[in-house]
């Protein structure tokens, strides 16, 4: 019992971070493992010859990879975000314009971008949600005065948002129409 609690402590401190969050985290990952044993069914008796265990396995990678990602994120001091925002911001938007006019075709939509070597595939959109939601929260941190004029704070939030919601929310126009041929290029 007492290294039960001993492994709790060394946990908790070890995550020095709001126990809630990484539960939901844990939670959502194990409830997304059973999303995937149970939808892959189909795609597994046509591509793998029924093993299903080969998309539960690949999934369970991923998973580990992307919650390890978080938790070197979590160690990161949350001040250096601030200088990375801008940078990720200048990298989303040339990833939106490829993926709009350059990505493949996949169910008459241009929004998923192949990452060589690895064998999976990522959403440029996602990754600019991301960045933009760290560059307003860097905006907000560094002008706090002019944060409690609502006016004065739209004057700083709208341009940013407005340029980076824009390229993901035309695509996706173009995209469900039909007869865009999936992407900004017609077809």
């Amino acid at each position: 019992m007492n290294k039960a609690l001993s492994l709790k402590g060394r946990i908790y401190k070890e995550l020095k971070g709001d126990l809630a969050i990484w539960l939901v985290i844990t939670f959502l990952a194990a409830f997304s493992l059973m999303a995937i044993y149970s939808s892959t069914e189909t795609l597994a008796y046509r591509e793998q010859r029924g093993n299903t265990e080969y998309y539960v396995i690949k999934h369970f990678v991923i998973l580990m990879a992307g919650l390890f990602c978080a938790y070197l994120c979590h160690l990161l001091n949350y001040m250096r975000y601030a200088t990375i925002g801008p940078i990720l911001l200048w990298i989303a938007v040339p990833l939106l314009a490829y993926t709009s006019f350059f990505a493949p075709e996949v169910n008459e939509a241009r929004r998923w971008l192949s990452v060589p070597g690895i064998g999976i595939s990522i959403q440029p959109s996602d990754f600019a949600k991301i960045a933009l939601i760290i560059h307003l929260a860097r905006s907000i941190a560094f002008r706090q005065d002019v944060i409690k004029d609502t006016r004065k704070a739209w004057r700083i939030i709208a341009p940013v948002s407005y340029t980076h919601l824009t390229l993901p929310t035309i695509q996706h126009w173009c995209s469900a129409r039909g007869g865009a041929g999936g992407g900004w290029g017609g077809g």
